[in-house]
C-alpha cells in the first residue's frame, strides 16, 4: 500500500544582514535641513529562501534638521521574517562650530557587575568658530551604565546662535572577567 504525506516547510529564519553602513555625518543646507541619504542602497542582506525586500525609515530624501536622526533599514523575506540594521545620521548646522579633539575609539573594561560607566567624552574637546558661549553634551550622558558590546555615543556642541556640530564616538565595553560559579558540584 502507498502512503501519501503532505509536508509543509515554513521559513522561520530572518534574512542575514551582511552589510550595514557606519553612522553618517552630513552638513545641513542654508535652511538648516539635510535630506536623509539612501542608506538602504548601502546595505546588503541575504536569505536562503529567496528574495529580500528592503525598507528604510525615514525614507531617502526626507528632510531632517540639525541633530541626530535614527535611520532604520528593515529586510523582509517571503516568509515574513524581518531583520534590521540602524544608522545614526548626524546633521550639522551650516557654518557650525568646529570640534577639535573629538575622541576616537574608546575601549572600557566591564566591572564585576558586567557593566561599565561611560566617562565624560567632552573633556578635552575644543570648539572653534563658535558664536558666544558653547554648550557641550553627549548622548548617552556621562555616568550612563552600559552593558558589554559596541555603543555609539554622540558628542555635540551648540553655540549661542543655535548652530550645532557633532561627532560620533565608538565605545566598546569588554567583559574580561572569567565566569564565576555560584555552586560547584
Amino acid at each position: 500500500s502507498d502512503l501519501l504525506a503532505m509536508v509543509r516547510v515554513r521559513d522561520t529564519t530572518p534574512p542575514t544582514v551582511i552589510e550595514c553602513p557606519a553612522d553618517l555625518v552630513v552638513t545641513a543646507d542654508d535652511s538648516g535641513q539635510a535630506p536623509v541619504p539612501d542608506i538602504a542602497a548601502l546595505t546588503l542582506a541575504v536569505d536562503c529562501a529567496g528574495g529580500v525586500r528592503v525598507f528604510q525609515k525615514p525614507p531617502a530624501g526626507t528632510l531632517v534638521g540639525a541633530g541626530v536622526t535614527s535611520v532604520s533599514v528593515s529586510f523582509e523575506d517571503d516568509g515574513g521574517n524581518v531583520s534590521r540594521c540602524g544608522v545614526k545620521l548626524v546633521v550639522r548646522s551650516p557654518g557650525s562650530p568646529g570640534l577639535v579633539g573629538c575622541p576616537g575609539l574608546r575601549v572600557l573594561e566591564a566591572q564585576s557587575d558586567c557593566r561599565a560607566s561611560l566617562p565624560d567624552l567632552t573633556a578635552g574637546i575644543r570648539v572653534e568658530g563658535a558664536d558666544g558661549e558653547v554648550t557641550l553634551g553627549q548622548s548617552p550622558a556621562a555616568g550612563s551604565v552600559l552593558a558589554p558590546g559596541v555603543h555609539q555615543v554622540v558628542v555635540s556642541a551648540v553655540d549661542a546662535a543655535g548652530r550645532s556640530n557633532a561627532c560620533l564616538v565608538e565605545v566598546r565595553i569588554l567583559d574580561l572577567a572569567p565566569p564565576r560559579f555560584s555552586k560547584v558540584p
